[in-house]
């Protein structure tokens, strides 16, 4: 929501401005989930499943962010590529806690 008036500390030129103000105020959207991913892989490499955290990793990016971004951008462009980045976000961290759920309910499971 600061962003119009943070954006002028990295340049003086209008566009840039702009353009680091439409980024600061729709990208942060998915940082909370982006976290819980984050978690979530650090949670499977502790538990010896660095293979499940791999996986995720790369779903996220060539699943979702590479194709969200692309979508976003031929359809509206670099606005587009900012909102892609928050849903890729927010799909990967709900996908991500119900991974670590899973591990974590068959470690239990005798």
């Amino acid at each position: 929501l600061l962003g119009q008036y943070i954006a002028p500390l990295f340049s003086s030129n209008p566009a840039v401005i702009e353009i680091i103000t439409q980024y600061l105020l729709v990208v942060p959207i998915g940082y909370g989930l982006y976290g819980i991913f984050n978690i979530s892989n650090m949670a499977l490499n502790v538990l010896y499943k660095p293979f499940h955290a791999a996986v995720m990793n790369l779903i996220m990016l060539f699943g979702l962010l590479i194709p969200f971004v692309f979508v976003g951008s031929e359809a509206y462009g670099l606005v587009g590529i900012f909102i892609a980045i928050p849903i890729a976000n927010i799909v990967s961290g709900i996908g991500a806690r119900l991974v670590l759920r899973r591990v974590l309910e068959s470690i239990k499971s005798p």
